[in-house]
């Protein structure tokens, strides 16, 4: 007869103990909405207005005044004021360019052709040329710096900081104004003591009695 050796697994009075690992997860980021604050028929103006705003920038004075007034712009459309009107403006404009900019690339095909011409040029069978590497890197990299872009809502954050931040400087120059002109009105104020007062009205008293 054979013995089975009977472990204390076996039993059934005993339970086997599970280790469940504890993965701490990261928690979910807040998604930053640009377009909350923005009424829901101006909503599709805040994109448009921050694209209008960063090529203006960037033909006035480059790359930092580009993201200021893109990001800026966007910003501006949810404020009912002037600038607000400005960037809705902006936005309403930059959308007819690219209807109109649209319709000529239907008929003439710039962007298709120009496409097509460089990939001619950058083809390469064995991926060995400068042109066929240059295109290569420029392609994986645009496509890396736009998944990080997107993955850490980099241009929400631009906008969001970009506005919060005009806003506070244009609060602060209001109230250095306020307390200037403050200042400049307690110096113009004429200050009369009470010995001139009381000879005017001495004064004013004689005058008085010798009528």
């Amino acid at each position: 007869m054979t013995l089975k050796e009977k472990s204390v697994l076996d039993d059934d009075t005993y339970d086997t103990p599970v280790i469940v690992p504890i993965v701490e997860s990261e928690p979910w980021e807040e998604l930053i909405d640009i377009t909350k604050s923005v009424e829901e028929e101006e909503k599709h103006l805040v994109k448009p207005a921050g694209i209008g705003g960063a090529i203006l920038g960037f033909i006035c004075g480059g790359p930092i005044l580009a993201a200021l007034l893109g990001f800026g712009s966007a910003y501006a459309v949810r404020k009912k004021n002037g600038t607000g009107n400005a960037a809705r403006a902006l936005g309403e404009l930059t959308i007819s360019v690219q209807e109109k900019t649209s319709q000529i690339e239907e008929k003439n095909h710039f962007l298709g052709r120009t496409t097509s011409t460089i990939n001619k040029f950058c083809d390469d069978k064995d991926e060995k040329s400068v042109a066929f590497k240059t295109k290569a890197f420029v392609v994986s990299r645009w496509l890396a710096a736009s998944k990080y872009t997107k993955e850490n809502q980099l241009i929400e954050r631009g906008v969001e900081g970009t506005g919060k931040g005009i806003e506070y400087i244009g609060s602060s120059i209001t109230k250095l104004r306020h307390r200037d002109n403050s200042t400049t009105d307690q110096k113009d104020a004429t200050f009369v003591s009470t010995d001139e007062v009381q000879e005017t009205r001495s004064e004013d008293c004689e005058y008085s009695k010798e009528k």
